[in-house]
């Protein structure tokens, strides 16, 4: 687990190695960065980290590969983009990471695969968007990279499976084709899921890694309502995501198909929602109102009586308010107060019967 908190003078990145002592406290909690400047946004894949940090005028990308020198102190954490451009919106899978950069004026989709030189600097990061559109929000994971792109008339999903070199260089990515912008693309083994306007309102639209006999991405459109559908998650090929109706929804997709290939319909299994939902094997969880707080909810697909969802539970106190879910696996974090001060809470759900 990682996260940002004051040390008295400025944002620093803190780790938890999932270790804990005697008394099941957690223990080796570690600050990975002791610096003069701002460290925020940490991501963690594998024990693995990267995060912005702004040194100079500019922001870079940050990464540390999880190592410690014979002290016992974290090794020194390497920086990936150049001096000369603000990087933000980074993604990582393993040692792999992506960001978004400034190249001739356009903003531009950096690579950087991981590896070093004999120097043990690490190599120069490829650009693998279009050269000369605007792109932004990479995801990344074992088999591609997904980002918006600027197409000349609106915002398209672009896709570059990392297999697809050409002298040493990134080939040309495939990208969708709609009428209107693309948003918050998240993928999942090759699978990615996005919401588009159909005209009317947001919808959510899901890519199964096929294409139309003109070789354009082929887009599954999962639903088909009269309010905005925003935000989706996906887990293999389980789909869920948040309404903006009366009641904040969230709605879950189970990946299958009708005889006809048509999408089966998706299931409501929640009228109270504040955020968007996250997804990994172990279910869904999201923050919804109980009395007077926001606490966070947990419901898997294992709460269904006769097809029908039943109710999700309760996995935060219920005394305060709680907000920004994450999980992997059977792993829950969220952020919550303890005596007034905003605190990091986890849960293993397998300890819940």
């Amino acid at each position: 687990v990682v996260w940002m908190a004051n040390d008295g003078s400025d944002y620093e990145i803190f780790f938890w190695d999932h270790s804990f002592d005697p008394y099941n406290e957690p223990s080796n909690i570690i600050k990975i960065t002791n610096n003069s400047h701002r460290d925020i946004k940490p991501i963690i894949h594998n024990g693995k980290v990267t995060w912005i940090g702004n040194k100079g005028q500019n922001s870079q990308i940050y990464y540390w590969d999880g190592t410690y020198t014979i002290n016992g102190t974290p090794s020194n954490p390497k920086i990936l983009s150049g001096y000369d451009y603000n990087a933000d919106e980074h993604a990582m899978f393993n040692s792999e990471v992506v960001w978004k950069g400034l190249n001739n004026l356009n903003h531009t989709i950096y690579y950087w695969n991981g590896t070093y030189d004999l120097n043990s600097q690490p190599y120069e990061a490829v650009i693998i968007s279009h050269p000369s559109r605007r792109a932004y929000s990479p995801e990344i994971n074992e088999l591609m990279v997904v980002w918006r792109e600027f197409d000349g008339r609106d915002y398209e999903i672009c896709y570059w499976d990392k297999t697809f070199y050409e002298d040493g260089r990134p080939t040309e990515s495939k990208c969708t084709d709609g009428d209107y912008s693309a948003y918050y693309t998240k993928i999942s083994d090759d699978k990615a899921v996005w919401q588009r306007s159909d005209g009317e309102d947001s919808e959510i639209y899901y890519w199964d890694g096929t294409y139309t006999s003109d070789g354009k991405i082929k887009e599954i459109q999962l639903s088909f309502n009269t309010y905005d559908e925003l935000s989706p998650q996906i887990y293999q090929n389980i789909v869920v995501w948040s309404v903006d109706n009366n009641n904040k929804s969230i709605y879950y997709w189970d990946g299958k198909f009708n005889t006809n290939g048509i999408p089966t319909n998706p299931i409501l299994i929640s009228n109270n929602t504040f955020g968007n939902p996250r997804i990994s094997e172990s279910g869904i969880v999201w923050v919804g109102q109980y009395n007077k707080y926001k606490v966070i909810y947990y419901w898997d697909n294992s709460f269904k009586k006769n097809y029908f969802p039943s109710d999700p539970i309760i996995v935060s106190d219920i005394e305060s308010d709680c907000s920004s879910p994450e999980m992997s696996g059977n792993s829950v974090v969220w952020l919550g107060k303890n005596n007034g001060n905003s605190t990091i809470y986890y849960l293993d759900l397998s300890l819940i019967s």
